[in-house]
């Protein structure tokens, strides 16, 4: 068994996903990453099918191995009121403890009425 550690790897987001997609009450949000038991700061945007931001949450916190914690979205955008039903682009990035910021990647979740 052969395997090297390199020093200074950037940090690296592989996928992100929602918990509940269709969501009709709340979803958590995860990345999965190449940093495991980081100290991460999650920077979370939910977009209209417009390209209008709907909602933001930047969220600090130790990793679980290589998942980041939860990022709870109510479904509600930035001053509170409940989005409507239909389809919505979220996009993840991480920056690390030394400043590195991840790549940022980009995915589609359907939001259903209650």
């Amino acid at each position: 068994l052969t395997f090297f550690v390199e020093n200074g790897l950037p940090i690296r987001a592989f996928d992100v996903y929602a918990d509940a997609n269709p969501a009709s009450a709340e979803t958590n949000f995860y990345i999965t990453h190449n940093r495991p038991d980081a100290m991460v700061e999650v920077t979370l945007e939910v977009y209209d099918i417009m390209g209008r931001l709907t909602w933001t949450s930047v969220q600090s916190g130790r990793c679980d191995l290589f998942t980041t914690f939860p990022i709870t979205w109510n479904l509600c955008d930035m001053s509170g009121r409940r989005v409507p039903r239909g389809i919505y682009i979220y996009r993840a990035s991480m920056k690390s403890e030394d400043g590195t910021v991840s790549n940022s990647i980009a995915k589609k979740i359907a939001v259903t009425a209650r």
